[in-house]
């Protein structure tokens, strides 16, 4: 085991979501990656990985910073936060846009919070660890909190959301 494992004791501060190998609009190859550490990458495969631009989005922790996965549609990084915080039975999840070009964040959409109400279930969070999904104008992604949101991938405006908790 490592000798300062983290906070909790634990060390769980990897890379989950898989690399992504996105051309950008100028023609270069990059890497995305993204941590649960909460931090967003861009590396130049063709440099030996030479980080082009990294952006903290998130405090990131066990069930933290970026999850399982992000989405592009070759211009900007959508990726997900979770931050669950065990000890405040609370999270601050997210969705991020980011340019990849710049590695500036473009929108931040919170998640609301209110997925959660009427719900008894203990692990009810307002996280996001699924990876979102681009069509169109739109970015579909499903929250801890049992709700899939539809996003205006301009802006972060939640346009659409269906909550899937319910008798089949």
């Amino acid at each position: 085991p490592p000798e300062n494992p983290g906070p909790g004791g634990h060390g769980d501060r990897d890379f989950a979501a898989p690399v992504m190998i996105v051309q950008r609009a100028d023609g270069k190859d990059v890497l995305v990656a993204g941590s649960k550490d909460g931090i967003l990458y861009a590396l130049d495969p063709d440099a030996k990985g030479k980080v082009l631009w990294q952006l903290r989005l998130g405090d990131g922790g066990e069930i933290g910073g970026i999850e399982y996965g992000m989405a592009t549609d070759g211009k900007l990084v959508y990726a997900p936060i979770s931050d669950v915080d065990f000890e405040k039975n609370s999270a601050d999840g997210s969705l991020n846009a980011v340019d990849l070009m710049t590695g500036k964040l473009v929108w931040r959409t919170p998640t609301p919070r209110e997925g959660c109400k009427g719900k008894e279930d203990d692990f009810c969070f307002n996280a996001i660890v699924s990876p979102p999904v681009v069509m169109g104008d739109a970015v579909i992604v499903g929250g801890m909190d049992g709700v899939l949101r539809g996003y205006d991938k301009r802006n972060g405006r939640i346009f659409w959301s269906y909550d899937a908790v319910r008798s089949y």
